[in-house]
């Protein structure tokens, strides 16, 4: 690991003015401080763009006024501004010019990088899309703020909903939210989070927490197909016969069978009388699946 030893001088001197200097995102180059905006759309980036607030800066650097300055401070403090998602680079230098035996002035050059994003994904034609829209740096205080909408679906439910945002605090911890809507599946939850950011950091963890709502179909299995017989349920024979009862006509029998898939069928058994010296012929006919308790037949 190459260390960075151009400060090494000003170990453990009290830190006793930090000047921040953060630039718009096009236009400007730290390694030549005469480069300028000229281009009307440069001109025109930066007056959209929001500059990164000098309290996010201050939240990632490793030393603070009226502390000492520790090795390697400068150094890591330089690489943890580039590793942000709105800093593209950044400087962090001793002043020489008012530097003493035993205090210094810290001086930040940072250069930003445009944080609106946008995107418009044609699905099949105008009417099914995915809009996503986010920002980056929202408002210059390092919020990061993502969304994403997908509308004309061929689902009950046509439309789909994605959103996070982010915040950072002191002492690189993050507090994230995000939110989740599509067809029967709806999610939401917050976490909170600190990375091993540096070599010296000591201690680093995690906490989320996550709400489901999800519907979940299974499949059922399909009726047995005509002439054919269920392997797991029992076959349509009758346990009481519509027999001849003189010259009454036999009462309603139903019969119930167990299909493959767990669903019931009844049938139900109707008879005419028309000559009282023939018994009565029963008829069946399907009718709307029921539930029973037992995977037998039986007749009531």
């Amino acid at each position: 690991m190459l260390l960075n030893r151009q400060f090494d001088p000003h170990n453990f001197k009290i830190v006793r003015r930090i000047t921040i200097t953060p630039l718009d995102a096009f236009g400007y180059s730290l390694n030549d401080s005469l480069r300028q905006p000229r281009t009307f759309l440069e001109k025109s980036g930066n007056a959209l763009h929001i500059r990164t607030a000098r309290s996010r800066i201050r939240q990632v650097l490793l030393f603070r006024p009226g502390q000492p300055l520790l090795p390697q401070a400068l150094a890591e403090s330089e690489r943890l501004l580039r590793q942000t998602d709105e800093i593209l680079d950044a400087r962090v230098l001793v002043n020489e010019k008012t530097a003493t035996r035993d205090s210094v002035d810290i001086l930040v050059y940072t250069t930003d990088i445009f944080s609106f994003t946008g995107g418009y994904e044609l699905r099949g034609g105008p009417g099914q899309a995915i809009v996503m829209a986010g920002d980056q740096n929202f408002l210059g205080l390092g919020h990061q703020l993502s969304n994403r909408y997908q509308y004309g679906r061929d689902l009950p439910q046509t439309w789909g909903y994605e959103a996070n945002y982010r915040v950072p605090f002191r002492n690189f911890v993050y507090a994230e939210g995000h939110y989740y809507n599509e067809f029967e599946s709806h999610s939401g939850g917050v976490s909170v989070r600190r990375d091993f950011y540096s070599p010296s950091t000591r201690w680093a963890g995690a906490l989320n927490l996550d709400a489901f709502n999800l519907h979940i179909v299974l499949p059922r299995d399909p009726p047995p197909c005509r002439g054919s017989y269920p392997t797991t349920a029992c076959v349509l024979i009758p346990a009481r016969i519509c027999g001849w009862a003189g010259p009454f006509a036999c009462a309603p029998t139903t019969w119930a069978m167990k299909t493959p898939g767990g669903s019931f069928w009844r049938a139900a058994c109707s008879t005419k009388t028309t000559r009282p010296t023939r018994p009565p012929r029963p008829r069946f006919r399907l009718a709307a699946p029921t539930t029973a308790p037992a995977p037998w037949c039986w007749a009531r």
